[in-house]
């Protein structure tokens, strides 16, 4: 765990455990051919965000609900504040009935419902949010447990959708590794699409509460070489195995957040 995450994990707590009630986030449908559906998705603008005329940097956090897109909105928050991160967009995306953002990437049926999430997400979703925000051309995409697995494969599957990429679990890599391995192979065939991507892998050394295995990283500390030799210098990994984080996402997401925005 970063040491900055110790010294203001108080502070940060003492933040959310203030925040009024208006600044949790708004809901928003944005119609989905693709999926087929209507997708309710929610945002949280920066504070100051109606004043100002800014354009600011997105985070999309996949698995969300309205509580934790205001969890991370303060955790941003907490991060511009007192380590200078850039503000941001905060936009949750809640998984479906079909769970799709959490597919277990192990049938062609799980897959094409993968591809068709990650379609959503470049073709609807992103733009929606281009032309109703004011953002910029700096995306994050997040994911903690099997959504995780999802914001894997989108930094492998389509690099150029997103500028960083932030998993936390503790083995979203481990049920896929014949899938993950193959995607790997086919990325470094274009080495260059991978150019000024960020991205941070945070798992587990075996300490979920005390219930998992103590070589439960092992495999997603090889796979992270991997990346780094198949993808070289185009691309910038970061990668920790912590030894608990308890029962909060927090650590993961804190410290990845903090390691994509500084240089």
């Amino acid at each position: 765990m970063h040491p900055f995450f110790k010294n203001t994990w108080p502070v940060f707590l003492l933040f959310l455990l203030l925040q009024p009630g208006g600044m949790f986030a708004q809901e928003k449908t944005v119609t989905s051919a693709i999926l087929k559906s209507e997708v309710a998705i929610f945002v949280q603008t920066p504070p100051g965000y109606s004043s100002k005329s800014l354009r600011y940097p997105v985070l999309y956090l996949l698995h969300a609900t309205p509580e934790t897109v205001a969890e991370i909105a303060a955790l941003v928050d907490v991060l511009h504040r007192y380590a200078g991160t850039p503000e941001m967009v905060v936009v949750g995306i809640p998984s479906d009935e079909l769970n799709i953002d959490r597919a277990p990437f192990d049938s062609e049926k799980s897959n094409a419902d993968a591809e068709k999430m990650l379609a959503f997400l470049e073709k609807e979703l992103l733009p929606d949010m281009d032309a109703n925000y004011r953002t910029n051309d700096e995306r994050t995409l997040m994911g903690e447990a099997a959504s995780g697995s999802f914001t894997l494969y989108a930094f492998l599957a389509n690099p150029l959708l997103f500028q960083n990429y932030i998993g936390t679990s503790s083995s979203f890599f481990d049920p896929n590794p014949a899938y993950f391995k193959e995607l790997l192979k086919k990325a470094g065939a274009h080495p260059d699409n991978f150019n000024g991507r960020n991205i941070f892998l945070a798992t587990l050394n075996g300490a979920y509460s005390n219930q998992l295995p103590a070589d439960k990283d092992s495999s997603m500390t090889a796979f992270a070489k991997s990346i780094r030799s198949t993808l070289g210098s185009e691309v910038r990994l970061g990668h920790q195995a912590y030894d608990d984080w308890g029962l909060v996402r927090f650590p993961g997401f804190f410290d990845g957040l903090l390691w994509v925005n500084r240089p």
